[in-house]
């Protein structure tokens, strides 16, 4: 008996890892599956579709992204995302399982592009005694003479999902397009850090990257901002402060379907997009909820960027907005303000696509392309 005891003890951990690694393997050989998948011609998926191509507010939505939303049809969204909630609340081993599934799932389609030069993994000291983890990707770039410009990335999840991990590829594709260094995030997530926590995870960034992109052959004078939902609210929160505390600003803003207003309802594609269309309104009220559970934080005006009454001063932005977005009216509002107050501003709406497009560079063509080209001038923005 004590024979078999002191076997089990010895070969569990043997176990439970190989057991891990069997899981593991399985995982990847299904997302290596899907990719492939969802990697095939627009016309299969074409053929696939049970209803007409749908057609809002003069935008076709592209195939695939309709195929795709075809699964969810008919499901209750109010009480799936009820139960999102109770897991993020409750804590423990099923979030933890939750945030892996979700930063697998949103890698798996991007296309990354040629491979970095060097990538280094980071520490930055937070604002709180905390720490933060952050990548750095350095891209192969010829005939540069120069410390390259830098992108200081900021990821999306509605301050409750992501990590750099979910934005792995596609923040390579950004510093390959660019040719420009980046540094990805990480900040705290709610519902265990709430606001303004997040926001003082992006200061304390910013601070790093001013002090330290110099050892990575960034130029500390060439620094800009950038995020995909959540995180470009963060980037353009950074900037606002930055400018009231009469600090320099960064050089440029790089948004992907920001969200910059927490009313949100107000706008026509809250209407016309909430529901049914992958990012739905009970997402968009759940994750304001877990991040700034209290109401009367809610009306606080950075959290709300574009109701500030003066944007002059700001960064140069290139603003993305998905056309089938319920975010989408922010985004382009956001940017007529900007211009209004004598800020340079690049829309660009990617009408057949819906949010969270950048995760699928790799398999939909009209993601990869906008991808692609709002990197490129983000690149020619830096080097004006």
């Amino acid at each position: 008996m004590k024979r078999l005891l002191r076997w089990i003890l010895i070969t569990s951990p043997l176990v439970l890892i190989t057991a891990v690694w069997g899981i593991d393997t399985l995982r990847q050989n299904e997302l290596a599956g899907k990719r492939a998948f969802e990697a095939q011609p627009d016309s299969a998926f074409e053929a696939m579709l049970e209803k007409p191509p749908i057609v809002l507010d003069g935008q076709i939505l592209h195939p695939k992204v309709q195929y795709n939303l075809q699964a969810r049809a008919g499901q209750d969204m109010s009480a799936r995302r009820e139960g999102l909630r109770q897991v993020l609340l409750n804590g423990g081993l099923k979030r933890s399982m939750l945030r892996k599934h979700i930063d697998e799932d949103w890698n798996y389609r991007t296309d990354s592009g040629a491979p970095m030069q060097s990538i280094h993994e980071v520490k930055i000291p937070g604002l709180d005694g905390n720490t933060l983890d952050a990548r750095v990707y350095v891209p192969k770039v010829a005939n540069e003479t120069e410390d390259l410009p830098v992108l200081l990335y900021f990821h999306g999840g509605g301050f409750i999902f992501a990590s750099i991990e979910a934005m792995h590829g596609a923040v390579q594709l950004m510093a390959n397009e660019a040719r420009v260094v980046v540094v990805s995030v990480n900040y705290r997530l709610a519902p265990e850090y709430t606001y303004p926590a997040a926001n003082r995870d992006a200061m304390a960034a910013w601070a790093w990257a001013r002090k330290h992109v110099g050892e990575f052959g960034g130029n500390a004078e060439r620094i800009a901002v950038g995020g995909d939902s959540a995180g470009a609210y963060l980037s353009v929160a950074t900037s606002l402060a930055l400018r009231e505390r009469g600090e320099a600003l960064p050089a440029a803003q790089l948004l992907y379907y920001p969200v910059v207003d927490t009313a949100a309802e107000k706008y026509p594609s809250w209407r016309l997009f909430g529901e049914d269309f992958g990012l739905d309104k009970y997402f968009i009220r759940v994750a304001l909820e877990l991040y700034v559970p209290d109401p009367n934080q809610r009306d606080d005006l950075r959290l709300s960027p574009i109701r500030e009454n003066d944007l002059s001063g700001m960064p140069p932005a290139i603003i993305v907005s998905a056309g089938f977005d319920p975010l989408r009216d922010q985004a382009r509002d956001y940017a007529r303000k900007l211009e209004e107050d004598g800020v340079a501003a690049t829309y660009i709406n990617a009408a057949s696509l819906h949010h969270g497009f950048l995760e699928s560079s790799g398999t939909i063509n009209d993601a990869g392309r906008i991808a692609r080209q709002s990197a490129t001038l983000l690149g020619m923005q830096l080097r004006r």
